[in-house]
């Protein structure tokens, strides 16, 4: 990057209005859809894109979306476990972490030790997450 100093403030303040935009937009079309005392949530998006569907007698696109819904927050995970794995790599580049850390696989030229050990963190935590508190 060059110039980061003026660059990345002002690519900031240029994609902040964009942002924002989109998800007040995406909001009030959720809400348009479905009224706002039967939107979850969760499945907020869902719900709507499921209405409209059904209002438009085009039930199919409802399973398109979600399978396009499902494919993005995949690549949303890989995209975010990959790039999360970097800080440990750079960390066993600086020693701040054992070598392993640091190396990339010969083949794939990945941090294969800093991948997993994200992935490991990850899952417990997932894992952890879907427990549940018992009281």
């Amino acid at each position: 990057m060059k110039d980061a100093q003026r660059s990345l403030p002002l690519g900031l303040a240029i994609a902040a209005l964009p942002i924002a935009g989109i998800y007040i937009l995406g909001t009030a079309a959720v809400l348009a859809a479905v009224p706002a005392a039967q939107v979850s949530g969760l499945y907020g998006v869902m719900q709507a894109i499921a209405h409209v569907a059904t209002a438009i007698h085009l039930p199919v696109l409802t399973t398109i979306a979600a399978l396009l819904l499902t494919i993005s927050c995949l690549a949303s995970v890989g995209a975010w476990l990959g790039a999360v794995a970097r800080i440990p790599f750079v960390a066993g580049i600086d020693r701040y972490l054992p070598d392993a850390f640091g190396r990339m696989h010969p083949r794939w030229h990945s941090p294969v030790a800093a991948i997993l050990t994200q992935v490991s963190i990850s899952a417990i935590f997932i894992v952890v997450g879907q427990g549940g508190i018992r009281r």
